[in-house]
């Protein structure tokens, strides 16, 4: 017998894709891309409903008949968020599939954390309090905002170190004193491609900002306090 799904679903747009029936998901990637250019698609497959696909965006899972786009949680009668366990089982692959060797390795604990950060990037030096005394290895990749000046320069400087984990505890340390723009830094190609690497990766990854964090497959956007919960 199937499982009654209670499904909280909002209409995205209340736009139509104009879709024919029995549509396959190589029709409703063609009309996302009609539709949505710039909405990124990746897997496409059936979901729990039959006659309901869900579509990997991003880090994101949305919905489709093949007439609408739905966005939205699906949860079953016992509470049971089944899209979260999808955007979980998809953020872990993706962190499975990161080149961890671009990644400054701070710390040496049980728990493993993906980190996009910005040298210059206020949200990032609060949620350094978050990992100080915690038990966790924190996987650093540097993705430098445009409107910080100094975050790539800065970025480049810790990369181009013999001992880039403990320069980039220095760096935030000048940071945090407002001495940024004074700070002398080196340069050398081998920091500028590997920061391009680690940019890549955020990019495919879908990171729009920093701090983000992959933490047991959940992705989690900000210097958000629940981050001190996770980590234990």
């Amino acid at each position: 017998m199937k499982k009654i799904i209670c499904i909280a679903l909002f209409l995205f747009s209340s736009m139509s894709l104009y879709a024919e029936e029995n549509i396959n998901p190589d029709e409703i990637r063609a009309n996302i891309g009609k539709a949505f250019a710039n909405m990124p698609v990746g897997e496409i497959r059936e979901s729990e409903i039959s006659g309901l696909f869900e579509i990997e965006t991003g880090n994101n899972i949305i919905y489709s008949d093949g007439k609408y786009l739905m966005m939205g949680h699906m949860f079953d009668f016992l509470g049971k968020d089944l899209t979260q366990e999808k955007i979980n089982s998809l953020m872990t692959k993706k962190a499975s599939e990161i080149d961890k060797t671009l990644a400054i390795k701070v710390g040496n604990g049980k728990k493993e954390v993906v980190e996009f950060t910005d040298p210059e990037c206020p949200y990032c030096l609060k949620a350094e309090e978050f990992f100080k005394g915690a038990n966790v290895t924190r996987l650093l990749l540097f993705m430098p905002l445009p409107f910080h000046k100094n975050a790539e320069r800065l970025a480049v400087h810790i990369l181009c170190s013999s001992t880039p984990a403990t320069e980039y505890q220095k760096v935030l340390k000048e940071v945090s004193a407002g001495n940024a723009d004074n700070f002398k830094t080196i340069s050398c190609d081998a920091g500028n491609e590997r920061l391009q690497k680690m940019v890549e990766t955020a990019q495919n990854l879908g990171v729009r900002g920093t701090p983000f964090f992959i933490i047991d497959g959940k992705a989690v956007s900000g210097a958000d306090p629940a981050i001190q919960q996770m980590i234990k």
